[in-house]
């Protein structure tokens, strides 16, 4: 009698990464560095096909898994990002969530650079202002935007998408008609 190899039968290890969140459910999470395996099965299982890295100096072990794609957006701890930065992640954003899929966003903590991509994203699909976007990110993931740097860069892309301030029951619909469609 033959011994079964069931090595490939056993599920991989499965651990969200520290410090994670939705800000969309099933759509939009944050997270600090995803640096095991354990973190990139993990969000796999959660349906997330594209991670955001807004690291400057380390990468997630991401190559051994081709059905998640993977932008590396270099930004500087502490650091604003770049209007091009910030469009870019948006941009990116919405392509996966459009095709039904989950994106993460990262950092190597999960609050700084990470909320300040996170709140221009609630400014664009909520089209709130920017102290809005911020207080809400905030209230999810605390800690989140963390410099006077980067609250300007939310208000820059406020500013630069032309968008004027809306109340806090407009974004609950627009949340909700955003997760029903």
């Amino acid at each position: 009698m033959s011994k079964t190899d069931t090595s490939k039968q056993v599920s991989p290890e499965s651990t969200p990464p520290w410090n994670f969140s939705w800000v969309v459910d099933k759509k939009l999470c944050g997270m600090a560095f995803p640096g095991k395996h354990a973190h990139i099965h993990f969000l796999l299982k959660n349906n997330v096909r594209c991670l955001i890295s807004l690291t400057d100096d380390m990468e997630p072990p991401v190559n051994d898994y081709p059905e998640l794609d993977y932008l590396s957006v270099k930004i500087e701890e502490f650091s604003p990002p770049t209007l091009e930065q910030v469009e870019q992640c948006i941009a990116a954003i919405e392509k996966v969530n459009q095709e039904g899929k989950a994106v993460g966003v990262h950092c190597r903590h999960g609050f700084g650079r990470t909320g300040t991509i996170l709140a221009c994203y609630f400014v664009k699909t909520y089209q709130c202002c920017a102290k809005e976007a911020i207080r809400r990110i905030c209230s999810i993931r605390p800690w989140s935007v963390e410099t006077y740097e980067q609250e300007k860069a939310v208000k820059k892309y406020e500013v630069h998408l032309n968008i004027g301030a809306l109340p806090l029951n407009d974004i609950a619909q627009r949340e909700e008609q955003n997760t029903s469609t």
